[in-house]
C-alpha cells in the first residue's frame, strides 16, 4: 500500500486516477493546489494523503487564462463606467452626500480636478472592484463556450443583466426614498445631518439610499445571471450530446 522513501519515512502512493500533473497547478503553493498533500507525523513517520481541492485555486487550463483575465477586467471596466455616470447622476440629484462625505472618503483621489472630475472617480473607484467579482464569477460560466461570438454573447448579455438590475434597484430606491421623507426625520439621520453640517437632509437621505440600492441591485443581478449562464450552459451541453 505504502512504499519506504529514501528519507526512511513511510509514504503512501496518491490515489488512483489522480494524475500527477494535478499535483502541479502553475507552480502554487501546496495548499492552494487543485490536489492538496496533508501530512500526518507520528512516531517518526510521515504519511502523506493526498486529496483534491478546488475551493481556492481552481484547476484551469492555461489556455484559457487570457479570456478568464479579458473577461474580469471588462467586468471591472463596465462596472467603474458605471459608477462614474451612477455618480454624476446623484450628485446633481443631492451634492452634500458628496461635498460632506465622499469627497472626504476619497480625498487621496482628489487631484485638484473640478467637482465633477472627482465625482466621477470616485463613482469608478467605488464599483471597479464590484465588477472585477462578477467578471471572474462571468468569466467562470463563459469560458467553456463552443466560440469567440458565443462567449462574448454570453459574457454581455450576463453584464447586461447585472447593470440593469443595479440601475433599477437604484432607480427603486431613490423613489422609496423620496416617498418616506418622514425618516428624515429620524433620531440617527437628524444626528449625521448635524455631525456632517447637512443643509439638505432629504437629497442627502435619498442618495444614500440610491447608492445602497445599486450595490444591492449588483448584487442580486450577479445571481441572476450567473443562473442564465448556467442553464445557457446545460442546453449547449445537452446540444453537443444530441
Amino acid at each position: 500500500m505504502g512504499v519506504k522513501s529514501a528519507s526512511g519515512f513511510a509514504r503512501l502512493d496518491p490515489a488512483p486516477g489522480i494524475a500527477d500533473d494535478r499535483l502541479r497547478v502553475f507552480g502554487a503553493p501546496g495548499f492552494l493546489r487543485g490536489a492538496v498533500t496533508w501530512q500526518l507525523r507520528f512516531s517518526g513517520f510521515r504519511v502523506a494523503v493526498v486529496g483534491q481541492m478546488h475551493v481556492f485555486y481552481p484547476n484551469i487550463d492555461r489556455r484559457r487564462i487570457p479570456v478568464l483575465a479579458g473577461v474580469t477586467v471588462a467586468g471591472a471596466l463596465v462596472a467603474g463606467l458605471y459608477g462614474a455616470i451612477h455618480d454624476q447622476v446623484t450628485y446633481s440629484l443631492g451634492p452634500e452626500y458628496f461635498t460632506k462625505l465622499k469627497f472626504y472618503q476619497f480625498h487621496g483621489a482628489d487631484f485638484g480636478f473640478p467637482p465633477r472630475v472627482f465625482v466621477s472617480e470616485i463613482g469608478f473607484l467605488a464599483s471597479w472592484w464590484v465588477g472585477l467579482i462578477a467578471g471572474w464569477l462571468v468569466a467562470r460560466m463563459v469560458v467553456e463556450a463552443g466560440s469567440s461570438a458565443e462567449l462574448i454573447r454570453r459574457a454581455a448579455t450576463a453584464f447586461g443583466i447585472i447593470f440593469v438590475a443595479a440601475g433599477v434597484t437604484a432607480a427603486g430606491a431613490g423613489i422609496f426614498a423620496r416617498c418616506r421623507q418622514s425618516h428624515v426625520e429620524d433620531p440617527l439621520w437628524r444626528e449625521v445631518a448635524q455631525q456632517l453640517h447637512v443643509t439638505d437632509p432629504g437629497a442627502f437621505f435619498t442618495v444614500a439610499f440610491i447608492h445602497e440600492g445599486s450595490y444591492l441591485g449588483g448584487a442580486v443581478g450577479t445571481l441572476v445571471a450567473l443562473v442564465y449562464l448556467w442553464r445557457m450552459r446545460g442546453a449547449s451541453g445537452n446540444t453537443r450530446a444530441q
